[in-house]
């Protein structure tokens, strides 16, 4: 859970990542796991006697996006030796067929190795997809922190161990019958071939192949996975489905998983990764009394039928998530590529979308990305696949103002020159004022504006900054956007 926390709170709260992550990879078991949980009061830790968990690839993940997310070096030379032996240790639980095996003694927290693992009576063991997906991750995720410390003999071994580990899941745990993972393989050498939310994780973390990864999106995306929540844990045609069975994880609506599919579908299918991030945030304000919810707020599960909470009112772990998917799949930020890309995936029914002051690398950074002639982006800081003449230097929205409460907007400049979006939030087209404050135009500006609605670029010579500083009328269509470039004239 901490680990997966760290996604979102990375872009938003990276100093409270840093110490939560630094707790857990600076205690780890003596032969390099990370403990499932520590108890604050008296010390004492839990491992559910797994020989392996998901905890330990989950904060390798974790802390190798925290270093691309802030650029702290001395946050990874302090990590990285841990990391190595975390790393090392999950080298050492793979079987013959160099598989990670997880071996169980019990049901419930002591026979799960996953995240579903309050599952009463329930065992998950053996060579999981899930665990071994992460796994696979968490190698490669450690290569790179070996990289970014100069060891590349240690990048490259753990480089190989990442691509067998990958070849091993796709040769034994891949059922090709059905294009689709086995769920695990268990002790007695079963394979399980029931499908579950779980099947995301291969997409998630770059294990499965374009057709299979497509097979498995499309899978998810069946009517029997999916209530006006988000998705069920398990399809409502599984034998073992219940809506309240296991605490919502044989049938039940998590959050979690609803996230996982919006961001490993992104780039399949952009509108369906656009629907599960709606409706699952739109439940929250639906109908608070009926519902058990609070607007906004994320609660921990949901009667698989009736949609009502049946946890906790807040639940920490899936705002983070959220943020997550929506700023790095549904905007595009790729932090962990080196160096950074930028690739939103936006539906088809989107035209514009906006980040204001990520961190990237240490660097607050903001970007829009526009249906201009097709998906266009615009970004401060130095990403390769944006060109030079929409890259700018500072974010300078706040000495830009529209009228009204529905118009967002975004405003970068460098040197002279500003680039302004304004967008429509509302279903139904809106009029606004944009204007400039004095301090940041001087002299006069040529000015080429963009309008969603008739998908042309009208051009003026000579504008006044007196003008820009008063301000002019915008007229925005439904869901649409007006896009202003100003060049400082010269002479």
């Amino acid at each position: 859970d901490t680990a997966w926390f760290a996604f979102g709170s990375d872009l938003m709260t990276p100093h409270f990542s840093r110490d939560a992550l630094l707790w857990y990879i600076e205690h780890l078991r003596s032969d390099g796991l990370v403990f499932e949980f520590f108890d604050i009061r008296n010390g004492k830790t839990e491992d559910y006697g797994l020989n392996v968990n998901d905890d330990t690839p989950l904060v390798l993940i974790a802390l190798w996006h925290h270093y691309c997310v802030t650029g702290d070096h001395a946050f990874l030379e302090r990590a990285f030796p841990n990391a190595l032996r975390a790393a090392r240790f999950l080298q050492s639980q793979r079987d013959e067929r160099g598989l990670v095996f997880c071996r169980a003694a019990g049901t419930g927290t002591s026979g799960i190795a996953g995240w579903r693992n309050v599952i009463t009576g329930y065992q998950l063991s053996g060579a999981t997809t899930e665990l071994n997906s992460e796994c696979y991750a968490a190698l490669r995720a450690a290569a790179c922190m070996g990289r970014a410390m100069g060891e590349d003999a240690i990048a490259k071994q753990l480089d190989e161990e990442a691509a067998t580990l990958r070849e091993a899941i796709n040769a034994h745990l891949l059922d090709r019958s059905r294009n689709l993972y086995y769920l695990n393989i268990d002790e007695s050498g079963a394979a399980c071939t029931d499908v579950t939310c779980d099947l995301v994780f291969p997409v998630l973390f770059g294990v499965a192949d374009h057709d299979v990864a497509t097979n498995i999106v499309a899978t998810l995306s069946r009517p029997e996975f999916w209530t006006e929540a988000g998705l069920h844990t398990v399809p409502r045609t599984a034998l073992e489905y219940g809506p309240t069975r296991g605490y919502g994880l044989l049938g039940g609506v998590w959050g979690g998983p609803t996230f996982w599919f919006a961001a490993a579908t992104a780039a399949y299918n952009a509108s369906f990764m656009a629907y599960a991030l709606e409706v699952s945030f739109r439940h929250y304000a639906e109908d608070p009394r009926r519902y058990n919810t609070v607007p906004g707020q994320f609660c921990e599960w949901l009667h698989g039928e009736a949609l009502t909470n049946q946890g906790m009112m807040l639940s920490p772990w899936f705002a983070p998530k959220y943020l997550w998917t929506a700023i790095e799949y549904a905007a595009g930020l790729h932090v962990t590529e080196d160096p950074p890309t930028l690739e939103p995936h936006l539906p088809d029914e989107w035209l514009w979308t906006g980040v204001r002051n990520v961190m990237v690398r240490g660097k607050d950074t903001s970007w829009f990305t526009v249906r201009c002639g097709g998906l266009v982006t615009y970004a401060t800081g130095s990403f390769p696949n944006v060109p030079p003449e929409r890259t700018y230097d500072d974010d300078v929205s706040s000495d830009v103002r529209v009228t009204g409460d529905n118009a967002a907007h975004l405003a970068l400049q460098r040197a002279g020159d500003i680039v302004i979006v304004v967008g429509n939030t509302l279903d139904r087209t809106i009029a606004t004022s944009l204007s400039v404050d004095s301090a940041r135009v001087r002299g006069s500006y040529e000015v080429r504006r963009y309008d969603s609605l008739m998908g042309e670029w009208t051009e003026e010579k000579r504008v006044d900054a007196k003008r820009l500083h008063e301000g002019f009328p915008v007229q925005i269509a439904r869901h649409g956007f007006a896009l202003v470039e100003l060049h400082k004239a010269s002479g």
